[in-house]
């Protein structure tokens, strides 16, 4: 089944996407649903997914409603080519992102996979604030802020139920028990905020080079975890119609049931959480103009025009920071020069 969220005046509705392009709203449940449905309930007044998810109801109760549609008039569905598709959890609680979780994901200042630990993946948060739905725009920030911006194909996981130590700790064969559905992410990222602004000690500063607005696709909508296998699904990166990536979510060092049951074990994943499992090389750079689009076998396609910013903004770095930076590059020369002797 498939679930999107889109803009209504006043907020997020969602519903069922079916055949056809038809969408039917989670309200219909008042319709076509017993008064004692659960679903009934969990739907009143129109709530979102993300709304259905805190509620804790059982999204398997979806399936009543998909099977009551037959019995609606055709005036009761939307058009999804008419709705103003949003990320399909707008603001979610958190988004938990993986760095080098596929073979050949090597840049300047990292060493090479078979040099990295692998006790534990290689995470990071990405602010909420960055995500958008599929048609939006990524906003690229201007050429003071980064010269290398690029789309990152990730497959993504929403959570469904609250879980972490204390509470659940699920192994990977249950994972799917923990988990809504699945989405196309694309991590953006400015990769020479990652690696080459400031120098050290701030190269290889992943929160910062992925958290500007925009900069979080989510999307087109989710599928849920009966209609999709997470660890065999094609992968596709376009840009302006041309492939640059094209993998496969078994190429993944860990799995969306795996990275599921590490979290799990460390934090406390509440509904509505995302986690996107990590990018496929190679990279290709974009600019304004640039049309992005992800595609993931059994989800769809999340298309995200890149734009200018309509004013570019420079950020003004504190002199606490500029100052211990150049204290500890001086330390660095120091080191360097008592070597060398």
């Amino acid at each position: 089944m498939y679930l999107a969220t889109y803009a209504v005046k006043g907020g997020t509705r969602s519903g069922i996407v079916l055949g056809g392009g038809r969408v039917l709203d989670f309200a219909a449940a008042e319709q076509v649903l017993g008064a004692e449905h659960p679903l009934r309930q969990a739907a009143a007044g129109g709530r979102d997914l993300a709304g259905l998810l805190e509620s804790g109801v059982d999204l398997r109760y979806l399936e009543d409603l998909y099977a009551a549609s037959g019995e609606l008039p055709e005036n009761s569905f939307l058009d999804v080519a008419e709705l103003e598709l949003v990320a399909p959890i707008p603001r979610p609680g958190k988004v938990v992102c993986i760095g080098l979780n596929t073979e050949g994901l090597v840049g300047a200042g990292v060493p090479p996979i078979e040099e990295m630990p692998t006790a534990a993946p290689f995470w990071f948060y990405k602010a909420t604030t960055a995500v958008i739905g599929s048609g939006e725009s990524i906003i690229h920030p201007g050429r003071w802020h980064t010269e290398r911006l690029i789309p990152e194909p990730e497959l993504g996981l929403i959570i469904s139920r609250r879980c972490g130590p204390g509470i659940a700790t699920p192994r990977a064969e249950d994972a799917a028990g923990y988990i809504a559905g699945y989405v196309v992410c694309n991590d953006v990222s400015a990769l020479d905020l990652e690696f080459d602004r400031g120098g050290d000690p701030f190269a290889f500063n992943l929160a910062w080079s992925k958290s500007y607005p925009t900069f979080g696709p989510i999307g087109p909508w989710m599928v849920t975890t009966e209609d999709f296998n997470p660890t065999d699904a094609a992968v596709t990166l376009r840009v302006n119609g041309e492939t640059v990536v094209a993998s496969n979510t078994r190429n993944y060092l860990w799995n969306a049931w795996e990275l599921l049951e590490y979290f799990a074990a460390v934090m406390v994943m509440e509904p509505g959480d995302v986690i996107s499992c990590g990018n496929f090389p190679p990279t290709r750079v974009v600019w304004p103009g640039d049309l992005v689009e992800i595609e993931i076998e059994k989800i769809g396609t999340l298309r995200n025009p890149v734009a200018g910013s309509a004013q570019e903004t420079r950020y003004r770095v504190p002199p606490k920071v500029t100052k211990q930076a150049a204290e500890f590059k001086a330390l660095r020369a120091r080191e360097s020069a008592r070597t060398a002797h």
